[in-house]
């Protein structure tokens, strides 16, 4: 049965307490990818996507790829049992952008999986196990979102998508019971409290942006043909460079955050002129990522406010993320937020 536990030791007895990453559910969902069987066939793929919206039709390939997945199904189930989840297993980098992302298209994969169970599961009648399946889909959701990513967000609330919709269907169907309605609305209750808050992902962007300019200093600096004059012109460009980033970071992320908080046509619009106005600016410098350390080894002389600006602008044009991307990412966010709460209102109402 999938268990839903917020509670670790759940899991204490069957552990190895000197494994400290055993308290990482990345490392079950790594060994479930590891075992997971997922078809090739565009057609079969099409079939499961058919039972995944509309329920179980009888076929005993799905059958059969079911079977081949139990032991990928018993890793993700030892997962969800923990409340972190970290695919960089604490790792500190430097830089952001060497940070481990997700294997999204498995987390998707393994997914569409385990709504196929739980579509089987109905098909027998398995209510309670199929409901403790779905809901475990949704703690897979939150964990991937503890990556505060865009894109594993994103993913995340996919998943909560395909969930709510199931769950919906069955509040409103003759199968539901009021025990599962309960525990349904219990689960929600809790999950609303640990959803993610997509303004905060935004944060992490502008830190990607910072740890962006930190490489481009730390690159200048450690120019091996500096004579010791240069060196101490080098580096108080870099921090002429880390000063205005910091400056123009809180500007256009506090524009861009002000937009995914409001939802209003009229912040998009404002953040969406800045940008493009940035963009000619940075078309107008000439300078790509590639080519600021030649210029800088090339223009000792000209280490100045204004070169540091212009390459501030450049790390950012390109660090700075999609804005129409963003905006239907944040329109779907606001989207789900609200199905979640018609589900527990809906699942309040089916369990009194």
């Amino acid at each position: 049965m999938f268990l839903i536990a917020s509670n670790a030791n759940l899991f204490a007895q069957e552990r190895n307490i000197e494994d400290i990453t055993v308290e990482n559910a990345a490392v079950y969902y790594l060994k479930a990818f590891e075992l997971m069987h997922y078809p090739n066939s565009l057609g079969v793929i099409k079939k499961m996507r058919g039972v995944i919206k509309n329920g179980w039709q009888e076929d005993k390939e799905l059958e059969e790829i079911l079977n081949q997945n139990e032991m990928c199904f018993k890793e993700f189930k030892k997962g969800i049992l923990l409340k972190k989840c970290d695919f960089n297993f604490g790792k500190k980098h430097k830089y952001l952008i060497q940070k481990q992302s997700p294997p999204f298209l498995k987390i998707r994969n393994l997914s569409n999986l385990l709504l196929l169970k739980g579509r089987y599961l109905e098909k027998k009648e398995n209510f309670d196990e199929a409901i403790d399946l779905y809901l475990s889909l949704l703690t897979f959701a939150l964990h991937i979102s503890q990556d505060n990513s865009l894109l594993s967000q994103l993913i995340a609330l996919r998943i909560e998508k395909n969930v709510y919709a199931i769950l919906k269907d069955y509040l409103n169907s003759q199968k539901a019971t009021k025990r599962n309605a309960l525990k349904i609305l219990n689960y929600l209750e809790d999950y609303k409290k640990q959803h993610f808050f997509i303004a905060q992902v935004l944060e992490k962007e502008k830190e990607f942006f910072i740890s962006s300019l930190q490489m481009v200093v730390d690159d200048i600096n450690t120019e091996q043909k500096f004579n010791i004059e240069e060196r101490k012109k080098a580096l108080e460009f870099g921090d002429e460079i880390l000063k205005q980033g910091h400056l123009l970071a809180d500007y256009y992320y506090g524009l861009l955050v002000k937009a995914v908080k409001t939802n209003n046509e009229a912040d998009w619009d404002a953040v969406s002129r800045e940008i493009q106005s940035l963009q000619k600016e940075v078309e107008s410098i000439g300078i790509s990522w590639g080519m600021v350390g030649d210029i800088v080894r090339k223009k000792q002389k000209e280490l100045n406010k204004k070169l540091a600006h212009q390459i501030v602008k450049v790390v950012l044009f390109i660090s700075f993320p999609n804005i129409e991307k963003v905006k239907k990412e944040v329109n779907s966010y606001y989207l789900t937020l609200e199905e979640l709460k018609e589900l527990r209102s809906l699942a309040g109402m089916k369990a009194r």
